[in-house]
Formats: structure tokens, sequence, C-alpha cells
């Protein structure tokens, strides 16, 4: 919930957003790095799939370096959510492309 606070130097009330715990502004974050990842890299992987091109994406590094998380995002959720990973993310905005054609 909101707080509001007085400034010291104006009548005028501040809007203070709540604090996130340590967890919670960690799963903020990965939500975060998620989308860019995806707006930054799978909506192109998107378009040339709808243009006819294959599209591959080939995961590569070391044991626990996050590549199930990047490509499936967090395994507790839908598939749906803000921490869904670039495959999840693909396929919904594949089918949405595809029905909006």
């Amino acid at each position: 919930r909101m707080q509001t606070a007085r400034s010291a130097r104006s009548n005028e009330s501040v809007e203070k957003s709540p604090r996130l715990s340590a967890a919670e502004q960690r799963k903020s974050e990965a939500a975060e790095a998620q989308a860019k990842f995806f707006n930054d890299f799978g909506r192109n992987l998107v378009t040339h799939s709808l243009k006819g091109y294959n599209v591959c994406v080939f995961a590569y590094g070391h044991t626990g370096s996050g590549k199930t998380y990047t490509m499936l995002g967090d395994a507790a959720g839908s598939g749906r959510g803000a921490a869904a990973g670039l495959l999840p993310r693909f396929l919904i905005e594949l089918f949405q492309e595809h029905e909006d054609a």
C-alpha cells in the first residue's frame, strides 16, 4: 500500500512506494530481465518466423548459469506471467501475431 509523507520544504504530499523484500526485489528484477531479453532478441525471431524463416536458439553455458530459466522462465508459473522465459513468450507472441494477420 502506498504511504503519503509530507515534504519538509513544502506542504505537498509525496507518494512513497512500498519497500519490497529482498526476495521480491530479486523476483522483480528477474522478470524485468526476462522481458528485456525477449524485447531485444525474441521479437525478431517471431518476425522472421512469420516471414517463413526457420529460427533456432542454442543455449550454451556452465551448469547453473541460467539457461533453462532464460528459455522457460519461472517453473512455478504458468508460462504467461512476468517471469515467463523466451519460449513461452515466443509462442504467445507468434500465435497472437498469426491471429491478428
